[in-house]
């Protein structure tokens, strides 16, 4: 998580340089305030996570999940394709998948918002507000069902601290790894991945 930390950091320096100037201010804010990445990758990381290791999907997102004849069908179990295939092969923790589809519901409210902020400019607020409300519900919405779901199974920590930290390690880690890929692909859009690790180091929840 540290070297996808660094990578992040090196993307958004050369990213600052080519964005426009709304995109830049987001990127020279966390820029600024980057040592609390660190500090919070340690403080989430618990000492001793009481849960097993296995099997996962490792690219799990909305875009990976199929409706078709009144079924649901989940894709693509090979990674994420930027990792090297030694890494995708390790068994882990099934909490991050739970955060790419966190992550997930994220971007889905948010790329709605720049599409209405194209269409409309005068609804932006309302529509900002619109997706806030929906992304918070949704992720409520699928927590509570997997959490119901998942029941006794020896992956799932049995203590709802270190799972409630876990989650957001790994939110943090897939918002780290997303800043690399739309600092390639689409710098316009770094401001989700932006919004999701600034929410994680704003978020004080988990401070005694």
């Amino acid at each position: 998580m540290r070297k996808q930390a660094q990578a992040a950091y090196d993307a958004l320096t050369k990213a600052e340089k080519k964005t426009d100037d709304e995109v830049k201010a987001d990127i020279a804010a966390i820029l600024s305030n980057w040592k609390s990445v660190e500090k919070r990758i340690l403080r989430l990381l618990p000492k001793k996570p009481s849960a097993a290791k296995t099997r996962y999907h490792g690219d799990f997102h909305l875009g990976q999940i199929i409706l078709a004849e009144n079924d649901w069908y989940i894709i693509d179990f090979e990674g994420e394709p930027g990792r090297p295939l030694s890494e995708r092969r390790l068994k882990h923790s099934p909490l991050r998948d739970v955060a790419g589809l966190m992550r997930s519901l994220s971007y889905a409210a948010w790329s709605s918002v720049f599409r209405a902020a194209e269409s409309r400019p005068e609804g932006a607020t309302a529509a900002v507000l619109l997706a806030e409300q929906w992304e918070s519900r949704a992720a409520k919405a699928f927590l509570g069902g997997y959490r119901e779901s998942i029941g006794e199974c020896p992956s799932f920590p049995p203590d709802e601290k270190t799972t409630d930290s876990l989650i957001k390690l790994f939110m943090l880690e897939k918002s780290l790894y997303e800043i690399c890929y739309e600092a390639a692909n689409r710098p316009g859009w770094l401001r989700i991945p932006i919004r999701g690790v600034r929410r994680i180091l704003d978020d004080n929840s988990d401070v005694a």
